[in-house]
């Protein structure tokens, strides 16, 4: 019996080997993201190099809303040709009173301090007033033009008032224009308390003050009413300042000055149909005149000429011609001096102007910050 051989199975075929997994294609950005990208590192490129422009190079001053470039020296305008040796120098200062216009004076008192052919400063004055200390500063630097043998004649403009006026009281001779408003002389302090608005909206501040300063650090709050002896504070702070201020008018205008003593108040008049009550009482318990023309009154020209507080009626040429009198000087070379401000200058104080942000920032400073002014103003 012959043996059969088994047929023999043939070997499976081996599983072909895995392919190599491909990458995704590489996706290019689009030329418009590139472009998009490029045009923001240029503009923050831009905005660092402005910047650092700015603080390094051209070495500007911020005070105040006011902007001077601290390497240009101030523009001289010849108003009227003469003597180059018998200048009277001609300076604006207008708009509210704060450390910008103490900066800017401060270049025009260095520029003619000590220049001998400056024998005369007329200083065109046209400003409600302003912060007490600013004013009181430019007052300061006015003296001292004085003391260094320069004759100074302020001449009025609109509005020369509170601070506007302390900055002119000492000037050898003060005009104002017929229809100026000056005098009001007094301190004034204002702050906003929003203690109940923000209950009302359900706003809870929280204050923490040290051990030592607990009561009076935030005497004058927005988040709270001052009690009594804290009002009482405030005011003799006022008082105090109040008296300074008195004081330069009475040492600048001497014997010229008018003043009005108290006296038995009359009743106030008043036109059929208009009885404001509150007037009414007022002028029952005080006689508003009293003290003048230290009782924060503002006065037209012709009353501030009756009270001592101005020599003459007269405009700015005027006051031109007083000035060359004065200083003896019979050739006069008039010059008006401006302050030199480039055009990157304006135009980065006009973009700091417009800045929404920077104007909410100075919303929130005043509203968080008393302010102490000799300012004429109207509530």
């Amino acid at each position: 019996m012959s043996e059969t051989t088994p047929p023999t199975s043939s070997p499976e075929p081996s599983p072909p080997p895995p392919l190599a997994e491909t990458p995704p294609p590489r996706r290019e950005r689009s030329a418009f993201k590139r472009i998009l990208t490029a045009v923001f590192w240029l503009l923050f490129g831009l905005s660092i190099a402005m910047n650092v422009f700015l603080v390094a190079t051209v070495g500007t001053i911020a005070l105040g809303g006011q902007l001077f470039a601290k390497p240009l020296k101030m523009d001289r305008a010849v108003l009227t040709k003469g003597d180059m040796e018998q200048v009277v120098a001609v300076y604006r200062v207008s708009g509210v009173i704060d450390q910008g216009t103490v900066a800017g004076f401060q270049r025009f008192y260095d520029a003619v301090v000590d220049d001998d052919n400056v024998r005369a400063i007329v200083l065109r004055v046209n400003s409600p007033g302003g912060g007490v200390t600013s004013s009181n500063e430019v007052h300061h630097m006015v003296k001292r033009l004085q003391e260094a043998g320069k004759i100074v004649v302020v001449s009025m403009g609109a509005v020369a008032a509170s601070g506007g006026y302390m900055i002119s009281c000492s000037a050898d001779h003060i005009l104002a224009e017929p229809t100026t408003i000056t005098g009001s002389i007094g301190v004034i302090m204002t702050w906003l308390v929003l203690e109940e608005t923000l209950d009302r909206i359900g706003i809870q501040p929280v204050v923490i003050k040290s051990a030592h300063a607990d009561y009076w650090k935030d005497d004058a709050s927005l988040l709270r009413q001052p009690d009594q002896r804290q009002i009482a504070h405030l005011r003799d702070i006022l008082n105090q300042m109040q008296e300074q201020f008195e004081q330069s008018v009475r040492q600048g205008r001497g014997d010229n000055l008018q003043l009005v003593l108290p006296t038995e108040p009359e009743p106030l008049a008043l036109p059929t149909g208009l009885e404001p009550l509150a007037v009414g009482e007022f002028a029952e318990e005080i006689d508003p005149d009293a003290n003048a023309p230290f009782n924060g009154k503002a006065y037209l020209a012709a009353d501030a000429l009756e009270l001592g507080l101005i020599d003459e009626i007269g405009y700015r040429q005027e006051a031109i011609d007083r000035a060359a009198e004065l200083a003896g000087l019979d050739e006069p070379h008039v010059v008006a001096y401006t302050h030199r401000v480039s055009r990157l200058a304006r135009l980065l104080l006009s973009a700091e102007r417009d800045n929404p942000l920077q104007q909410g920032a100075d919303l929130l400073e005043d509203l968080q910050t008393p302010r102490i002014m000799a300012i004429w103003k109207v509530d």
